[in-house]
């Protein structure tokens, strides 16, 4: 009993302040610290900083359990990636499940490729609970109708028709002329569907429709097992049929189906969807895409044909020793944004046969897409994306290499220099232009690369 009341004290105390010896050691990684100050019971809080989720577990993995809903608001990214599937199988826990299942939704719509992968994971365990399956009961008000007493006749004759005509009920308008009911308000217990299926149902789709394309495949993967189990019906998977509805309501409305979906389709269902379009007798396409083998590391770019202009539409991930960077030093993070460069690594970053890409082939790309100001609309990728350049948000790096901004702006170099500083271009998943700006040469960014057609 002690032990709980300590855990509870504990909480309460990381409210009013932090304990600067906790956090100067997880901010330098000094785990085992870190571990003895929880194992002597020395800490006034939770803090994980960016501590791995398996270390976290090992560490904290007592108070997640005794108290899962403060663990998950202290570290909610460790909590859900260790702790996430063992929580959804705790039948009192459907809350800080529901909690953990948006959070990794989000982080989806980042880019995590562990995230979705993971949502995957919990939402089967959390479906499977049958705790979580239980229908909910709530006391809702209920408006009863009962037959009106002669002294209150005219006054409820009045609040009937009121009534009637504010709803447009013609039935309970000639009723009240007829036979004046009074309507009372009485607290009723109604019985509800369990609130999990319907949460999982919206964050799957959310994540389909909103996350990097490159992670079209693996949602649309989740949909279709959700499918199966009845979780989500038929008329809201994202298949042939919904996009054969889609291209039906944009005809009809002399419309054309927006680059971002368009996409989405093609990295989900590959040859089907322009099979479709020759069917309808549209002249829509998939992208066609050109492979890029990059003979160094064997990685493989997809590229593009832009108005003349073949652009690697993905940032470019070849290691240059102390010059390139993961994002955090995540190595998670290379594979789905690139990796991060100085500008003199940048010179030296794109495969054989292509270059960096200059400030003049910026300026054509956005005289393009409709001017500098709008831009960004047209080459995001949670925006219509009409030329498949697919712009993720993978941030930046200061000079130290303390990383920034990731999921919201994304920062390319360019080839141009001013004297002792460079110009790049930063977008943002929130603002619709395209900036450039000067930057000092030491900050690190994405690379993208081009060649003339």
């Amino acid at each position: 009993m002690m032990k709980k009341i300590y855990v509870s004290v504990l909480f309460l105390g990381s409210l009013l302040f932090a304990q600067d010896a906790l956090r100067e050691a997880v901010n330098n990684a000094d785990f085992d610290a870190v571990r003895q100050m929880v194992k002597k019971n020395e800490i006034e809080e939770v803090y994980c900083g960016k501590m791995p989720p398996d270390t976290a577990l090992q560490i904290y993995g007592k108070i997640f359990k005794a108290m899962p809903e403060q663990g998950f608001i202290s570290c909610p990214l460790q909590f859900s990636f260790a702790y996430g599937e063992k929580v959804c199988s705790d039948k009192k826990q459907l809350h800080v499940c529901m909690d953990v299942l948006q959070f990794l939704q989000m982080e989806s719509l980042q880019g995590n490729l562990k995230a979705v992968n993971l949502f995957n994971q919990v939402s089967a365990v959390a479906i499977k609970n049958k705790a979580y399956q239980k229908p909910i009961k709530e006391i809702v008000d209920t408006l009863v109708w009962s037959k009106c007493p002669k002294k209150e006749l005219e006054s409820c004759k009045e609040a009937c028709q009121e009534y009637a005509d504010s709803t447009g009920d013609t039935l309970k308008l000639q009723e009240c002329l007829v036979n004046p009911i009074k309507g009372v308000l009485k607290k009723k217990t109604v019985t509800k569907p369990s609130p999990l299926n319907e949460r999982v149902k919206d964050l799957a789709i959310e994540g389909f429709w909103n996350s990097p394309i490159s992670l079209t495949s693996l949602w649309l993967k989740n949909i279709m097992a959700l499918k199966e189990i009845k979780v989500i019906p038929d008329s809201l998977v994202p298949d042939m049929a919904y996009l054969q509805r889609a291209i039906e309501v944009h005809k009809e409305k002399g419309t054309v189906l927006p680059g971002k979906d368009l996409f989405r389709f093609c990295a989900g269902w590959n040859g089907s969807v322009d099979s479709l379009f020759m069917a309808l007798e549209l002249s829509t396409r998939c992208p066609v895409f050109i492979g890029v083998s990059d003979a160094r590391d064997g990685k493989l770019y997809k590229a593009i044909d832009i108005q003349g202009s073949i652009w690697i539409v993905e940032n470019i991930n070849y290691e240059i020793a102390e010059e390139s960077i993961c994002y955090d030093r995540e190595d998670e993070n290379c594979k789905v944004y690139g990796r991060l460069y100085t500008w003199d690594a940048a010179q030296m970053a794109c495969p054989e046969g292509y270059r960096l890409s200059k400030d003049s082939d910026w300026e054509k790309l956005e005289t393009l897409a409709g001017g500098s100001t709008v831009a960004a609309n047209k080459l995001k990728s949670n925006s219509t994306d009409d030329y498949a350049f697919s712009v993720m948000f993978g941030g930046y790096a200061n000079k130290n290499q303390i990383s920034t901004l990731l999921g919201e702006g994304a920062y390319f170099w360019t080839e141009l220099e001013t004297d002792s500083r460079a110009i790049a271009r930063s977008i943002f998943s929130s603002d619709e232009g395209v900036e450039r700006f000067s930057s000092d040469k030491k900050i690190f960014m994405s690379v993208r690369c081009v060649k003339e057609n």
